[in-house]
């Protein structure tokens, strides 16, 4: 995609996000920082902070190899973490209600949606050392038909992209 196909992706996922439930109703959410590719909603983040909502970004090192979500204001230095990922410099630790998700692809089968990330596994590992909401975003043209998630790649509760939800049905 070019500058301006991202751009109206962007805002297509985050106008799509604002109608999941979990999104709708979460106090508390972990977003991430966008890098490579990954659709950028940090000017969304910024319009939930300003509507009351606590922000929180992922710093690798919680429980079980996995997240740990640490506040962020807006205006609180970031520094470069592991992977090149923007983290809080003052880690305030918080439970988020929900989850947003970077997908560099995504992969639906028996009801259910699994996201592609980049092998790391530390959104399986949060997520199964802490179940919650998780709403993964990517664009459309990232589906992977032929993908087989393994055991230990945790469903997301939905997945939002420019122009569709897709939501995951109860695991069996």
């Amino acid at each position: 995609m070019d500058v301006a196909q991202r751009a109206q992706a962007d805002r297509a996922i985050a106008e799509r996000l604002g109608t999941v439930a979990e999104v709708a109703g979460a106090r508390t959410i972990g977003v991430y920082w966008p890098i490579r590719a990954e659709p950028d909603l940090v000017s969304l983040f910024g319009a939930w902070r300003d509507a009351g909502r606590v922000i929180a970004l992922p710093v690798v090192g919680g429980p079980g190899g996995g997240l740990l979500f640490c506040r962020w204001d807006g205006d609180s230095t970031l520094l470069p973490g592991p992977y090149g990922i923007a983290i809080p410099r003052e880690k305030y630790p918080v439970v988020c209600d929900c989850l947003v998700v970077p997908c560099i692809g995504f992969h639906r089968a028996d009801g259910l949606v699994h996201r592609i990330g980049y092998g790391g596994g530390f959104y399986d590992r949060t997520l199964s050392a802490r179940p919650t909401a998780a709403i993964g975003v990517a664009y459309d043209a990232l589906e992977a038909p032929d993908f087989e998630p393994s055991a230990t790649d945790a469903p997301l509760t939905a997945l939002v992209t420019g122009s569709r939800v897709i939501t995951s049905i109860a695991s069996p």
